[in-house]
Protein backbone atom coordinates (compact mmCIF):
# COMPACT_ATOMS: atom_id res chain seq x y z
CA UNK A 1 0.00 0.00 0.00
CA UNK A 2 1.43 3.36 -1.00
CA UNK A 3 0.49 7.00 -0.55
CA UNK A 4 3.01 9.41 -2.00
CA UNK A 5 6.50 8.38 -0.95
CA UNK A 6 5.34 6.31 2.04
CA UNK A 7 4.39 2.63 1.90
CA UNK A 8 3.15 -0.05 4.30
CA UNK A 9 3.87 -3.77 3.86
CA UNK A 10 1.64 -6.45 5.41
CA UNK A 11 2.03 -10.23 4.87
CA UNK A 12 0.81 -13.49 6.37
CA UNK A 13 0.48 -17.21 5.60
CA UNK A 14 -3.32 -17.47 5.86
CA UNK A 15 -5.86 -17.56 3.02
CA UNK A 16 -6.65 -14.31 1.21
CA UNK A 17 -10.21 -14.23 2.59
CA UNK A 18 -8.94 -14.55 6.17
CA UNK A 19 -6.14 -12.06 5.55
CA UNK A 20 -8.45 -9.21 4.48
CA UNK A 21 -10.61 -9.80 7.59
CA UNK A 22 -7.74 -9.27 10.02
CA UNK A 23 -8.17 -6.14 12.14
CA UNK A 24 -4.83 -4.58 11.23
CA UNK A 25 -5.53 -5.18 7.54
CA UNK A 26 -9.04 -3.70 7.64
CA UNK A 27 -7.50 -0.63 9.28
CA UNK A 28 -5.06 -0.40 6.39
CA UNK A 29 -7.95 -0.42 3.91
CA UNK A 30 -9.39 2.60 5.69
CA UNK A 31 -6.25 4.64 5.07
CA UNK A 32 -6.01 7.08 2.19
CA UNK A 33 -3.93 5.07 -0.28
CA UNK A 34 -3.27 5.72 -3.95
CA UNK A 35 -1.73 2.37 -4.86
CA UNK A 36 -2.15 -1.15 -3.52
CA UNK A 37 -0.49 -4.47 -4.43
CA UNK A 38 -2.04 -7.78 -3.41
CA UNK A 39 -0.95 -11.40 -3.92
CA UNK A 40 -2.04 -14.93 -3.07
CA UNK A 41 0.77 -17.47 -3.19
CA UNK A 42 0.76 -21.08 -4.33
CA UNK A 43 4.23 -22.06 -3.18
CA UNK A 44 6.42 -23.70 -5.83
CA UNK A 45 9.76 -23.00 -4.15
CA UNK A 46 10.59 -22.12 -0.57
CA UNK A 47 8.69 -22.88 2.62
CA UNK A 48 5.26 -21.42 3.34
CA UNK A 49 6.31 -18.69 5.75
CA UNK A 50 5.48 -15.04 6.28
CA UNK A 51 8.94 -14.07 5.01
CA UNK A 52 8.44 -16.05 1.78
CA UNK A 53 5.04 -14.50 1.07
CA UNK A 54 4.65 -11.70 -1.48
CA UNK A 55 5.10 -8.76 -1.82
CA UNK A 56 8.89 -8.82 -1.56
CA UNK A 57 10.75 -5.69 -0.53
CA UNK A 58 14.29 -5.37 -1.86
CA UNK A 59 15.81 -1.99 -1.22
CA UNK A 60 13.61 0.57 -2.99
CA UNK A 61 11.66 -2.09 -4.91
CA UNK A 62 8.44 -3.74 -3.69
CA UNK A 63 6.77 -6.30 -5.95
CA UNK A 64 4.71 -9.42 -6.58
CA UNK A 65 5.18 -12.20 -9.12
CA UNK A 66 3.15 -15.07 -10.53
CA UNK A 67 4.96 -17.73 -12.53
CA UNK A 68 8.21 -19.68 -12.24
CA UNK A 69 11.75 -18.40 -12.69
CA UNK A 70 13.86 -21.20 -14.13
CA UNK A 71 17.34 -19.72 -13.67
CA UNK A 72 17.01 -18.24 -10.18
CA UNK A 73 19.86 -20.37 -8.82
CA UNK A 74 22.21 -19.06 -11.51
CA UNK A 75 21.20 -15.43 -10.98
CA UNK A 76 21.48 -15.81 -7.20
CA UNK A 77 25.03 -17.18 -7.45
CA UNK A 78 26.19 -14.66 -10.06
CA UNK A 79 25.06 -11.70 -7.96
CA UNK A 80 25.59 -13.20 -4.50
CA UNK A 81 21.92 -12.72 -3.59
CA UNK A 82 20.31 -14.53 -0.67
CA UNK A 83 16.98 -15.79 -2.06
CA UNK A 84 14.76 -18.58 -0.74
CA UNK A 85 12.01 -18.03 -3.34
CA UNK A 86 12.57 -17.86 -7.11
CA UNK A 87 10.50 -14.65 -7.42
CA UNK A 88 12.93 -12.73 -5.24
CA UNK A 89 15.64 -12.56 -7.92
CA UNK A 90 13.45 -10.28 -10.05
CA UNK A 91 13.20 -7.64 -7.36
CA UNK A 92 16.81 -8.06 -6.26
CA UNK A 93 17.91 -7.31 -9.83
CA UNK A 94 15.53 -4.37 -10.20
CA UNK A 95 16.93 -2.89 -7.01
CA UNK A 96 20.55 -3.56 -7.98
CA UNK A 97 20.07 -2.02 -11.41
CA UNK A 98 18.15 0.99 -10.03
CA UNK A 99 14.90 -0.10 -11.67
CA UNK A 100 16.50 -0.63 -15.08
CA UNK A 101 13.92 -3.22 -16.14
CA UNK A 102 15.42 -3.79 -19.59
CA UNK A 103 18.69 -4.89 -18.01
CA UNK A 104 16.85 -6.91 -15.35
CA UNK A 105 14.63 -9.01 -17.60
CA UNK A 106 17.48 -9.82 -19.99
CA UNK A 107 18.80 -11.99 -17.15
CA UNK A 108 15.48 -13.66 -16.27
CA UNK A 109 14.42 -16.99 -17.77
CA UNK A 110 10.97 -18.38 -17.05
CA UNK A 111 7.35 -17.25 -16.88
CA UNK A 112 6.26 -14.07 -15.19
CA UNK A 113 3.36 -11.79 -14.43
CA UNK A 114 4.99 -9.05 -12.37
CA UNK A 115 3.79 -5.90 -10.63
CA UNK A 116 6.16 -3.66 -8.74
CA UNK A 117 6.77 -0.17 -7.43
CA UNK A 118 9.91 1.87 -7.02
CA UNK A 119 9.34 3.59 -3.68
CA UNK A 120 11.36 6.57 -4.92
CA UNK A 121 8.64 7.24 -7.52
CA UNK A 122 5.41 8.27 -5.81
CA UNK A 123 2.21 6.45 -6.84
CA UNK A 124 3.75 4.80 -9.92
CA UNK A 125 3.12 1.16 -10.84
CA UNK A 126 5.02 -1.13 -13.21
CA UNK A 127 3.45 -4.20 -14.86
CA UNK A 128 4.78 -6.86 -17.22
CA UNK A 129 3.64 -10.25 -18.57
CA UNK A 130 5.95 -12.87 -20.09
CA UNK A 131 4.67 -16.37 -20.92
CA UNK A 132 1.88 -15.57 -18.43
CA UNK A 133 -1.38 -13.60 -18.58
CA UNK A 134 -1.93 -10.19 -17.01
CA UNK A 135 -5.12 -8.13 -17.28
CA UNK A 136 -5.97 -4.52 -16.48
CA UNK A 137 -9.42 -2.99 -15.96
CA UNK A 138 -10.23 0.72 -15.91
CA UNK A 139 -13.23 1.95 -13.92
CA UNK A 140 -13.79 5.60 -14.95
CA UNK A 141 -16.43 6.34 -12.31
CA UNK A 142 -14.08 5.27 -9.51
CA UNK A 143 -11.02 6.79 -11.20
CA UNK A 144 -9.35 3.48 -10.44
CA UNK A 145 -7.36 0.88 -12.37
CA UNK A 146 -7.37 -2.75 -11.24
CA UNK A 147 -5.01 -5.51 -12.39
CA UNK A 148 -4.91 -9.29 -11.98
CA UNK A 149 -3.00 -12.23 -13.41
CA UNK A 150 -6.29 -13.87 -14.44
CA UNK A 151 -8.56 -12.06 -16.91
CA UNK A 152 -11.64 -14.13 -16.02
CA UNK A 153 -11.23 -13.56 -12.27
CA UNK A 154 -10.94 -9.79 -12.68
CA UNK A 155 -13.78 -9.65 -15.19
CA UNK A 156 -16.20 -11.73 -13.10
CA UNK A 157 -15.50 -9.82 -9.87
CA UNK A 158 -16.01 -6.42 -11.47
CA UNK A 159 -19.09 -7.58 -13.39
CA UNK A 160 -20.72 -8.73 -10.16
CA UNK A 161 -19.69 -5.64 -8.20
CA UNK A 162 -20.38 -2.76 -10.61
CA UNK A 163 -21.84 -4.23 -13.82
CA UNK A 164 -20.10 -4.96 -17.13
CA UNK A 165 -21.03 -1.59 -18.62
CA UNK A 166 -18.99 0.32 -16.03
CA UNK A 167 -15.44 -0.81 -16.83
CA UNK A 168 -13.07 -1.55 -19.69
CA UNK A 169 -10.81 -4.59 -19.42
CA UNK A 170 -7.74 -5.54 -21.44
CA UNK A 171 -5.10 -8.24 -21.67
CA UNK A 172 -1.63 -6.67 -21.63
CA UNK A 173 0.81 -7.26 -24.47
CA UNK A 174 3.50 -9.79 -23.72
CA UNK A 175 7.09 -8.68 -23.05
CA UNK A 176 6.02 -5.07 -22.54
CA UNK A 177 6.55 -3.01 -19.41
CA UNK A 178 3.55 -0.80 -18.65
CA UNK A 179 4.41 2.14 -16.44
CA UNK A 180 1.26 3.54 -14.86
CA UNK A 181 1.82 7.16 -13.86
CA UNK A 182 -0.10 9.01 -11.12
CA UNK A 183 -2.30 10.63 -13.80
CA UNK A 184 -3.39 7.11 -14.93
CA UNK A 185 -1.50 7.39 -18.22
CA UNK A 186 0.43 4.32 -19.37
CA UNK A 187 3.92 4.37 -20.88
CA UNK A 188 4.84 1.19 -22.78
CA UNK A 189 8.36 -0.19 -23.27
CA UNK A 190 9.23 -3.45 -25.05
CA UNK A 191 11.79 -5.68 -23.28
CA UNK A 192 13.59 -8.94 -23.98
CA UNK A 193 13.90 -11.88 -21.62
CA UNK A 194 16.62 -14.47 -21.46
CA UNK A 195 15.65 -17.39 -23.68
CA UNK A 196 13.12 -19.63 -21.91
CA UNK A 197 13.72 -23.35 -22.33
CA UNK A 198 11.81 -26.55 -21.73
CA UNK A 199 11.25 -29.96 -23.26
CA UNK A 200 8.57 -28.78 -25.67
CA UNK A 201 10.50 -26.97 -28.36
CA UNK A 202 12.00 -23.87 -26.71
CA UNK A 203 15.78 -23.93 -26.59
CA UNK A 204 18.65 -22.18 -24.89
CA UNK A 205 20.49 -19.91 -27.32
CA UNK A 206 23.62 -21.74 -28.47
CA UNK A 207 22.87 -24.75 -26.29
CA UNK A 208 21.18 -28.10 -26.64
CA UNK A 209 19.74 -30.63 -24.19
CA UNK A 210 21.98 -33.66 -23.71
CA UNK A 211 19.66 -36.55 -22.84
CA UNK A 212 22.50 -38.73 -21.62
CA UNK A 213 23.97 -36.09 -19.29
CA UNK A 214 20.49 -34.70 -18.51
CA UNK A 215 21.58 -31.08 -18.76
CA UNK A 216 22.00 -28.16 -21.20
CA UNK A 217 25.41 -28.09 -22.90
CA UNK A 218 27.04 -26.20 -25.78
CA UNK A 219 25.70 -27.43 -29.12
CA UNK A 220 29.09 -28.67 -30.30
CA UNK A 221 29.35 -30.93 -27.23
CA UNK A 222 26.15 -32.85 -27.98
CA UNK A 223 26.28 -36.38 -29.38
CA UNK A 224 23.31 -35.96 -31.73
CA UNK A 225 23.14 -39.64 -32.72
CA UNK A 226 23.05 -40.68 -29.06
CA UNK A 227 20.33 -38.09 -28.46
CA UNK A 228 18.19 -39.62 -31.21
CA UNK A 229 18.42 -43.06 -29.54
CA UNK A 230 17.51 -41.69 -26.10
CA UNK A 231 14.71 -39.39 -27.23
CA UNK A 232 11.59 -41.50 -27.72
CA UNK A 233 8.98 -39.58 -29.75
CA UNK A 234 5.96 -38.65 -27.64
CA UNK A 235 2.86 -40.69 -28.55
CA UNK A 236 4.68 -41.86 -31.70
CA UNK A 237 2.48 -44.91 -32.27
CA UNK A 238 -0.60 -43.77 -30.42
CA UNK A 239 -3.77 -42.04 -31.59
CA UNK A 240 -3.68 -39.11 -29.20
CA UNK A 241 -1.28 -36.41 -28.22
CA UNK A 242 -0.98 -33.60 -25.71
CA UNK A 243 -1.42 -30.01 -26.84
CA UNK A 244 1.45 -28.32 -24.98
CA UNK A 245 -0.10 -24.85 -25.35
CA UNK A 246 -3.40 -25.63 -23.67
CA UNK A 247 -2.56 -28.68 -21.57
CA UNK A 248 -5.56 -30.53 -23.03
CA UNK A 249 -5.54 -33.98 -24.58
CA UNK A 250 -6.36 -33.88 -28.31
CA UNK A 251 -7.77 -36.91 -30.12
CA UNK A 252 -6.43 -37.61 -33.59
CA UNK A 253 -9.14 -38.19 -36.17
CA UNK A 254 -8.36 -39.93 -39.45
CA UNK A 255 -9.79 -38.02 -42.42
Amino acid sequence: MQNGGKHILSKDTCTASNFVRQKDVTKLFQKDSHLMLGHTRQATQGLVTKENAHPFEKGVIVGVHNGMIMNDDTVTKEHDFKCLVDSEVIFELLNKYENDFKKTFKEIRGSASVAWVNTQEANTLYLIAHENPLAVAEVPELKTIFFASEFMALDSILAGAIGVENYNIYDLEQDTVYKLNPDHKFEKTKVKFSEFSNYYGNTHVGEEWDFKKQKWVKEKEVDKEENKKLLKPLFDDEDEFSDQNTGTLIKKVDS
